[in-house]
């Protein structure tokens, strides 16, 4: 009876926490579709792009920095307001993926609407944003984008 009794209490204890895991498992995989998506709108600018332009880098502010930091800070918000919120630690490299995205997009930003002739090295940063898709990806049992 006891041991019997034990194992209902461990199973209602999984079946309690599942509910929340799985909210923050599915906000980060919203998360993760922004990422993916400003990553694939990111690409495409720079494909379509005549060179340096004023205009490029404030489309990469309004179609990949914008939504990919509001996806963000929706994410932040529901870690915040879950009152389980270390269900939504076990993602916090979703978290950093937006913010390396982010940072790629406002440095190629700032420099072509910049005077600047002093390109930075984004390979860092693009390696850097690529290892931490990879780390959420693994995160959330999602195949590889890269």
């Amino acid at each position: 009876m006891r041991l019997t009794s034990s194992f209902i209490v461990m199973n209602l204890a999984l079946v309690s926490v599942s509910p929340a895991f799985a909210g923050a498992k599915e906000d980060a995989l919203t998360l993760h579709k922004a990422v993916v998506s400003g990553m694939m709108t990111y690409i495409e600018l720079g494909e379509s792009s005549d060179g340096r332009s004023r205009e490029l880098g404030v489309a990469m502010e309004e179609k990949v920095t914008t939504p990919v930091a509001r996806a963000q800070s929706d994410w932040r918000q529901a870690a915040d307001a879950d009152a389980s919120s270390a269900e939504y630690k076990a993602f916090v490299s979703c978290d950093v993926a937006a913010a390396s995205l982010m940072k790629v997009s406002q440095t190629i930003s700032e420099y072509v609407k910049s005077d600047s002739t002093d390109e930075p090295d984004y390979d860092p940063l693009l390696t850097k944003f690529s290892e931490d898709l990879t780390q959420c990806e693994k995160k959330l049992g999602v195949p590889f984008t890269f």
